[in-house]
């Protein structure tokens, strides 16, 4: 049995990418008439963005399970491949 966490380690480089991409999203999103997932995506973009950018140098940062799953949604395709390794592992996504 896996134990929930509040927050994942994920790579910082990563981290940021998918934070960066992912706000291309939100004005679709708004655009479509989805205005709560536009914000809630925009938050959770900007609080990786924010723990990315006060990494000092490290190779991974700790973001919430939550910011992590919405940015992975909607960012870089790449990256999301990245990620989504880690978000299987602490059983956001996937079998849990």
């Amino acid at each position: 049995m896996r134990t929930m966490t509040e927050s994942i380690p994920i790579p910082a480089s990563t981290a940021r990418t998918l934070a960066l991409t992912s706000f291309d999203d939100v004005g679709r999103l708004e655009n479509e008439g989805l205005t709560s997932l536009s914000r809630s995506l925009e938050d959770s973009a900007e609080n990786v963005l924010q723990v990315a950018t006060e990494n000092k140098g490290g190779n991974f940062v700790s973001i919430s399970r939550h910011d992590a799953s919405r940015v992975t949604a909607y960012g870089d395709v790449d990256a999301s491949r990245s990620a989504r390794v880690f978000l299987e592992q602490y059983g956001v996504w996937g079998n849990k």
